[in-house]
């Protein structure tokens, strides 16, 4: 694990949101990938609900779903850039489950 990956998950079991709302494209071009895998992965952590934000797809020409679960630890996915509208509604479904 990295040290800013450590310093999130940290802050998560700290603060303990309701959602987290993840960038794929951090310091590497995948570091969230990680992030979200350390966080699905940590009992503590777990159960919040990730809302994975991306323009990887613009950025590298990678494209993935929700469906590619093998790497993609979250419970939804938004490519960038997302309406404010669109934001609220993603986030309030994965509060409500």
């Amino acid at each position: 694990p990295t040290a800013e990956s450590d310093h999130n998950r940290k802050q998560a079991e700290e603060i303990k949101p309701d959602v987290i709302i993840l960038d794929v494209m951090m310091k590497t071009k995948d570091q969230g990938f990680q992030v979200s895998y350390r966080l699905k992965n940590n009992p503590s952590l777990s159960h919040i609900p990730i809302l994975m934000l991306t323009s990887v797809g613009t950025e590298t020409g990678f494209v993935f779903s929700k469906d590619d679960e093998d790497y993609l630890m979250a419970d939804d996915l938004a490519q960038k850039p997302i309406t404010p509208s669109e934001l609220i509604s993603k986030i309030e479904k994965l509060v409500k489950k």
